[in-house]
């Protein structure tokens, strides 16, 4: 039952679950790795810092052991008051075997964890720009070729000006800038459920779910009002924002994105 476990969680209530049930504790507490050690009792902050793997205290009826897997200590498992302290040597024996499986256990979650995580960071790294961390070209392509599905939605379409002067006269460090400037901008126009990625070097390109065309004239104006705030803000005459907007909406339950683009 411990293997099947998947969360830490489940596995240390497990393990105060044992010290209860079967060693007969009346009192467990886990103490995590994780946790400030200045806030531990002493005796519990030696064992972590001990070659020791557990502290026997027969005197008060009470055992420490850690739960480790190989170098990895992932906490320490205090249970005191047991309802046979004269078996405190068979309970010690239990302990470890108990122990060193949930250390096997977590460091399995803990590998597996640590997967799903490299799977996200991969995915976001996939489909993300990383200079303005909107959502990149690849990803759009994939919006793209999905039918509008009965939902009218709007396509916008945005083209930095100037942007190669800026590249040329004031460097491309210059111009990366300008480009998270206007990224910045778009993003803080639209929703949450809005979709916007960076779709080439100074090109955005916005979807819009189940709006009108009245909605593209509000967006368009709240975005040229962001700019001019944006603009009378810039000390810097190259990194004033400039942007060509194009859009269109579907009219019918029908084509793709790309086809409104």
């Amino acid at each position: 039952k411990m293997s099947a476990l998947t969360g830490k969680r489940d596995v240390i209530e497990k393990i105060k679950e044992i010290c209860q049930m079967i060693f007969g504790a009346s009192q467990v507490k886990y103490w995590s790795s994780d946790m400030d050690h200045s806030g531990m009792p002493e005796e519990i902050s030696e064992l972590f810092a001990s070659i020791n793997k557990y502290m026997l205290m027969r005197e008060d009826n009470r055992l420490c052991i850690k739960i480790q897997w190989e170098d990895r200590i992932f906490g320490i498992v205090d249970a005191q008051g047991f309802m046979f302290p004269e078996r405190m040597d068979r309970i010690l024996r239990f302990a470890k075997e108990i122990a060193a499986i949930c250390g096997v256990v977590l460091s399995n979650i803990e590998k597996q964890e640590q997967l799903v995580k490299f799977q996200k960071e991969l995915k976001y790294v996939s489909y993300h720009d990383s200079l303005t961390e909107l959502f990149n070209r690849k990803y759009l392509n994939v919006l793209l070729e999905r039918p509008v599905e009965n939902n009218q939605m709007i396509v916008f379409a945005f083209d930095i000006d100037e942007m190669k002067y800026v590249n040329d006269h004031f460097g491309h460090t210059e111009g990366d800038k300008l480009i998270q400037h206007t990224a910045s901008v778009l993003k803080n126009c639209l929703r949450e459920t809005d979709f916007l990625a960076r779709a080439g070097g100074d090109e955005f390109v916005a979807i819009l779910p189940q709006p009108d065309r009245s909605t593209a004239e509000i967006v368009m104006k709240r975005i040229q009002e962001a700019i001019d705030q944006h603009n009378s803000k810039e000390e810097h005459p190259y990194l004033q924002i400039s942007i060509s907007i194009g859009f269109a909406v579907t009219e019918e339950d029908e084509g793709t994105l790309e086809e409104l683009l």
